[in-house]
């Protein structure tokens, strides 16, 4: 009959283990359409979802890459979000140890050494003694799932780390590479500046021989200075 009593008061406590106070959660509608459109005009479309491919299959110039990779190396924001992860992490792994008792043993040795002018037997002898200790630290028996729910949301505290660690990577590389393609388009400006920069120096030149020669008018000339100017 005791053994009965204890049977149900074990099922009583891992049936209140499994319960749990935290509401459940509902993910809240996406501001997206659930589905690709359909139609005639998509039927050549991809409508599977596929993962991004890694970023160096969108930036191909070997410059670029290893200012990316630079980058990468040495950007403080993602070096925080890189230890905000493993900060995370060790929080997940100390909330998920609560679920289970921590128990610790131990054996310690003593030994004693007994001279022979103490001794019984007139020789001497040493005499070890042994002691084993097992303990067990305080334990929350998690019966409506307090320390579930706590392990729950640490674990997604994590993968929200992770998350901000990927979005602050991708922010990164899109931010090096609109730099390194302005970058690109600035050196080319500057280059057809250079250009027209000398073709206003030659019209200059011809408009200084004009107005020498009385074929055109000290306007026209002071005009052509300053398009050099400008374009200078």
């Amino acid at each position: 009959m005791k053994a009965l009593k204890l049977t149900v008061i074990a099922c009583s406590l891992a049936v209140c283990a499994g319960c749990t106070m935290a509401p459940k959660y509902e993910r809240p509608a996406a501001p997206v359409a659930a589905t690709f459109p359909t139609g005639e005009a998509y039927k050549d479309v991809m409508t599977t979802a596929s993962p991004l491919p890694d970023w160096k299959v969108f930036i191909t110039n070997p410059k670029a890459k290893k200012v990316v990779e630079m980058a990468l190396a040495n950007n403080r924001d993602l070096r925080v979000a890189i230890l905000n992860i493993e900060k995370a992490r060790a929080a997940y792994g100390i909330q998920r140890s609560a679920l289970m008792p921590s128990v610790a043993a131990g054996l310690q040795e003593n030994a004693a050494k007994t001279p022979s002018m103490m001794s019984a037997t007139g020789s001497s002898y040493v005499s070890h003694t042994y002691q084993a200790n097992l303990a067990s630290t305080a334990w929350e028996l998690d019966l409506f799932g307090r320390v579930r729910s706590l392990s729950e949301a640490a674990l997604q505290q994590f993968f929200s780390a992770e998350e901000n660690r990927a979005a602050a990577q991708n922010a990164l590389i899109a931010q090096v590479a609109t730099s390194w393609i302005n970058l690109g388009a600035q050196k080319e400006f500057l280059r057809l500046q250079k250009i027209t920069l000398q073709s206003q120096e030659e019209s200059f030149k011809l408009m200084s021989d004009s107005y020498r020669l009385g074929a055109s008018s000290l306007l026209e000339l002071e005009q052509a200075r300053t398009t050099v100017a400008t374009a200078r």
